[in-house]
């Protein structure tokens, strides 16, 4: 506040003291002006000088007339006419004749005065006529005597005059009033150029408070050099600077939110989740290429189409959770909708989340669409194993309960009938130790710590000794068993129980899975760099669409005659782990009711 007062303060005083600098000047100037009219007015108009000439002039004319009876009077009149001040000069005689003249022209005739007898000699006339060629003229006669007689009349006329103070006054006046007029617009002009910025900086700033709502003004710098000014051309300045880094901010942010935008629906586009956003009413404003494939329609069809239009309707059940979901858009909410009432048609997760995506309070919604065909399947088959591992738990064990208190209420039990209930008892118990034999190996294979013992291994031993482990059941439904073998066979440096533990899974399969009084067969096949090993039965056969299923984990055929027999789904996948191990693999060969084959392929090294 100090600084603006002292600033207002020396404004005004160098305004007052401009004002009275020139008002001053000009009124000395008008003064001075005035004293230099009245001197000029109190000075004669012809000097002395003139009339000293004329008065010689009149002598040399008379002594010229006296000595050469007027011959020689006309140099001296026009040496006299010489004179800056004379327009003419005559000499008149007593009759009215010129007898000489600056005007050789007029000499010999009348003049235009007349001479006078009553002239006085030696005295000098001024007279003052009006003329209409030359207004205002002053003419001096000088007689001119000889023998004290006047002889003629010199006649001398001065420059258009009129009175000594109005030819000084005119003479003068211009110069008097022009210069306190100039000093008064030099003054003007002064004091405009000390109070131009501070205009300028008035109205400017008067146009930026007129335009507050209005776009914004663009500033001026002041051309001069007072420390206000200097101040305002750096605030000037400083404002240039800083729009320009605003400008430049808002092209930059512009642009890279162009850049950012562009970068993020790339990234969405080429997500393997579908993403999509809808407004409040459920119309598709964007969707990625996978949201469109996961519903098997194009994304770009999508947009500006309600998303209720989209979702499958193969399974009635879909559209209602899907309606009951999208009442409360508040709130986030997950469906899953499924193609068919077959899980293996596939089933997707559709998951809600409502976003406010600018500062109106709009509500939107994003959606993301998932497929979870394959953990829907697992869940079906783990709840599959649960039960088949409660009922392979529960049934040898209530037969080895049943058969340990039988043999141990009754002490009167046949020696055979003993021997069977024990048996029985050894039987169940090593199912038991089989199937935990298979969990084992499983966790084994989950947690990555399956290794494998490698020794040299007799594999015709090897492959005879898993047929006599699992001969008990093709006895038990009457299947014929065939095995054939080369006559020679080589020695394979294999883990000889991991090898002949999914050997005896897949010849176990096979008896489940064949009706009483079918086949099955074990054939060996020697390769250059493989040993082959072909179990093929007469069973139920694995239909082609669950062909490519059989060997994950817990996985149970959906064919009713396979759900009647006890398994765990865990035998085909061990098996397969382990040849996979030794650097081989396993395939099938099947047909819906006529069998399967089964190959395992070891590397003969």
């Amino acid at each position: 506040m100090k600084s603006l007062s002292s600033n207002s303060i020396q404004l005004s005083r160098r305004l007052l003291a401009n004002y009275l600098m020139f008002g001053l000047l000009s009124i000395v100037t008008l003064a001075v002006g005035m004293l230099v009219i009245v001197r000029a007015s109190q000075t004669p108009t012809s000097g002395p000088r003139l009339l000293a000439r004329l008065s010689e002039a009149s002598k040399r004319l008379a002594q010229n007339l006296a000595e050469n009876n007027g011959q020689g009077i006309q140099p001296i009149v026009e040496e006299l006419s010489k004179d800056s001040e004379l327009q003419f000069c005559g000499v008149v005689d007593t009759n009215g004749i010129y007898t000489a003249h600056t005007n050789p022209a007029l000499t010999g005739l009348r003049g235009t005065i007349s001479f006078s007898p009553n002239s006085v000699p030696g005295a000098i006339e001024r007279v003052t006529f009006l003329r209409e060629d030359q207004p205002g003229s002053m003419e001096y006669w000088l007689p001119l005597r000889r023998n004290d007689q006047v002889f003629g009349l010199l006649q001398a006329r001065v420059h258009g005059e009129t009175s000594p103070l109005t030819a000084m006054i005119g003479k003068h006046f211009g110069t008097v009033v022009a210069l306190p007029v100039l000093l008064l617009l030099f003054g003007g002009s002064r004091l405009r150029g000390v109070i131009k910025a501070s205009s300028t900086i008035d109205h400017q700033l008067t146009q930026l408070a007129r335009d507050d709502n209005g776009p914004a003004m663009q500033l001026q710098p002041v051309e001069d050099s007072c420390a206000a000014t200097n101040g305002w051309n750096r605030l000037v300045q400083q404002m240039e600077k800083g729009q320009v880094l605003q400008n430049l901010e808002s092209r930059l942010n512009h642009v890279l939110g162009g850049v950012q935008t562009q970068k993020y629906q790339q990234i969405l586009q080429h997500m393997g989740e579908g993403v999509a956003v809808t407004d409040a009413e459920g119309v598709v404003t964007f969707a990625n290429r996978a949201f469109g494939l996961l519903l098997d329609t194009d994304e770009k069809s999508m947009i500006e189409q309600p998303l209720e239009c989209f979702v499958p309707t193969g399974v009635p059940e879909n559209l209602k959770r899907f309606t009951e979901q999208c009442r409360e858009l508040s709130r986030p909410a997950v469906i899953e909708i499924y193609h068919s009432a077959e899980l293996s048609d596939g089933v997707l997760r559709l998951a809600r989340m409502p976003f406010q995506a600018d500062e109106s309070g709009t509500v939107h919604q994003i959606w993301s669409l998932r497929d979870i065909s394959q953990l829907k399947l697992v869940e079906h088959t783990r709840d599959q194993f649960v039960d088949t591992a409660t009922h392979e738990l529960r049934t040898p064990l209530a037969n080895i309960k049943a058969c340990a208190e039988t043999l141990e209420l009754d002490d009167q039990l046949d020696e055979e009938i003993q021997k069977q209930y024990l048996n029985t008892i050894g039987s169940e118990a090593t199912r038991l130790a089989r199937f935990v034999d298979e969990f084992l190996n499983i966790s084994r294979m989950e947690g990555g710590s399956v290794c494998l013992n490698r020794h040299p291994t007799n594999v015709e031993r090897l492959i005879r000794e898993a047929v006599e482990k699992t001969r008990p059941q093709f006895d038990q439904k009457k299947i014929g068993l065939e095995l054939q073998m080369p006559a020679k066979m080589p020695e394979l440096s294999i883990d000889k129980d991991k090898i002949s533990a999914a050997l005896v899974n897949l010849l176990g399969n096979a008896a489940k899975y064949t009706p009483e009084a079918g086949k099955v067969s074990l054939n060996v096949e020697l390769a250059k760099s493989e040993i082959r090993i072909h179990v093929k039965d007469t069973g139920y056969g694995i239909a082609p669409e669950e062909v490519g299923n059989i060997f994950h984990r817990f996985f149970r055929s959906d064919d009713q005659r396979v759900r009647d027999t006890t398994g765990t789904g865990l035998g085909l996948s061990f098996a397969q782990e382990v040849v996979q191990l030794h650097g081989g693999s396993i395939t099938v060969r099947s047909e819906l009711n006529k069998g399967s084959q089964f190959t395992m392929m070891l590397p003969a090294i």
